[in-house]
């Protein structure tokens, strides 16, 4: 009995340090490093609350800028401006629906990001963008 006892004790031990390590693992790749949403309401609608902008915590180390969203009426647009030096470059998104884009960056990648998000009065829906 006692050994039986002992067996399943330490069945459970294992089975839990397995667990914590799983749960444990670094796997940054998955982990955002900056993350920046919002939730827009149409009852909740202001004008002067229609337009954001946003520097996004682009590191050297960065590989991707994802844009999620979702609307249920109207529309979220974004537009992601990359500025190198003296250029820009620009990536317009517009949330109608279900939207799940990225942006791969190169290994010289610039720091330099911003993102402009712009709501309508119509507009019902969230939006997420998160550096990897």
């Amino acid at each position: 009995m006692k050994k039986r006892l002992f067996s399943i004790l330490c069945i459970i031990a294992l089975s839990c340090s397995i667990l914590n390590a799983c749960g444990n693992s670094d796997d940054s790749s998955e982990n955002p490093t900056f993350s920046y949403s919002m939730n827009f309401y149409q009852e909740e609608f202001e004008e002067e609350y229609s337009h954001y902008e946003k520097e996004l915590e682009v590191t050297e180390d960065s590989s991707e800028i994802s844009i999620t969203g979702q609307t249920s009426s109207g529309k979220i647009d974004i537009q992601i401006i990359n500025r190198n030096g003296e250029e820009e470059k620009l990536y317009n998104y517009s949330i109608e629906g279900v939207v799940d884009k990225k942006i791969t960056l190169t290994d010289e990648h610039s720091t330099e990001w911003t993102a402009i998000v712009d709501c309508y009065g119509d507009t019902e829906g969230s939006f997420k963008i998160s550096v990897k």
